[in-house]
């Protein structure tokens, strides 16, 4: 006797240790009328998962139930179950769809029951109203997607510290950290930021050679033709000359020789070479003077004044010819 007591007593205990099982009220154990088997099979296996406490499963299998065959009742089942994963927010929103898909199917003694539920779990939530800067954009809440702006309807959060984000396509994404209480209405908007394209550097343009800010005077061109005449003239004098040195030297090797070929040959040949000696001159003082000209004529065109005028002075010797000058 004493001791079926004493295991009473242990059983007793026992009982009060461990934690009431939840269960469902009325016929909310069992799956809808008229679901289909495989809506029946998911909702059987929410029941087993909820009362085995593992509430994660459980909501996974009454939201596919629900999905297959959207019946009222399995939301009441999902209320309970977000309500044993904490997440107010959920349960809240899914007790208020029971009453309203229920309608007057609902008995009076369930309508209370859930009606209080709501009250509880709206001291636990707040509204928030999520805006962006551009419409289309998806926003999270806690990472989970709630939509893409403009929301019908403020979003239902629960009371904590919650991450709010947007993304869209072109710009970068935007998250922000917002401690909500509960029963809290507030409207948060988020800043998208655009991304700007790496654009690629423009394609060079050709650009045409710049004049030199200056324009060679005509008489500079007139100048230096004449030099290149000279040169030509003088080159030819040149080589006649070579060519009388040339018969001067058949006139004196021949013998007996000819006094007057050989007068007619000297004469030639100091003829040519005074001329040769008047072209180099006149050639090189018209490429002197062509340079001249040509450096007066830059310096006078740029935007800062010469730093001294040049000058120069020609004169021809019978032994050559002589140049003097500033430059």
């Amino acid at each position: 006797m004493i001791r079926r007591c004493r295991l009473l007593l242990a059983a007793a205990a026992l009982s009060a240790a461990l934690p009431a099982l939840p269960a469902f009220a009325g016929d909310n154990d069992k799956p809808p009328a008229g679901a289909s088997d495989e809506a029946s099979a998911r909702f059987r296996a929410g029941v087993a998962f909820y009362r085995d406490h593992d509430y994660a499963a459980a909501l996974v299998e009454f939201k596919r139930a629900y999905e297959i065959n959207p019946n009222y009742k399995v939301l009441y089942n999902l209320g309970q179950t977000s309500q044993e994963l904490n997440d107010y927010a959920s349960a809240l929103a899914a007790f208020r769809q029971y009453l309203a898909e229920g309608g007057t199917n609902i008995d009076k003694l369930r309508r209370t029951e859930v009606n209080g539920y709501i009250d509880t779990l709206t001291k636990k939530v707040g509204s928030v109203t999520l805006e962006t800067n551009v419409e289309g954009a998806e926003v999270f809440v806690d990472d989970l997607s709630v939509g893409k702006v403009p929301l019908a309807n403020a979003v239902l959060v629960n009371a904590g510290r919650r991450k709010f984000s947007a993304t869209l396509s072109g710009y970068q994404p935007v998250v922000r950290q917002e401690e909500i209480a509960g029963r809290d209405e507030v409207t948060i908007k988020l800043e998208l930021v655009k991304i700007e394209k790496d654009e690629p550097p423009p394609r060079p343009v050709p650009v045409a050679p710049q004049a030199n800010g200056y324009t060679i005077p005509v008489g500079v061109w007139v100048l230096l033709g004449f030099t290149a005449a000279a040169g030509i003239t003088t080159g030819v004098m040149g080589a006649l000359a070579v060519d009388a040195r040339g018969e001067l030297d058949q006139a004196l090797s021949a013998f007996p020789g000819n006094q007057t070929a050989i007068e007619d040959a000297q004469t030639k040949v100091q003829t040519y070479a005074i001329a040769t000696d008047v072209g180099i001159g006149v050639t090189a003082a018209a490429g002197v003077g062509t340079l001249v000209w040509f450096l007066v004529a830059q310096g006078a065109s740029g935007d800062e004044e010469p730093a001294a005028t040049a000058e120069a002075t020609f004169q021809v010797t019978p032994g050559g010819f002589v140049v003097r000058g500033t430059f």
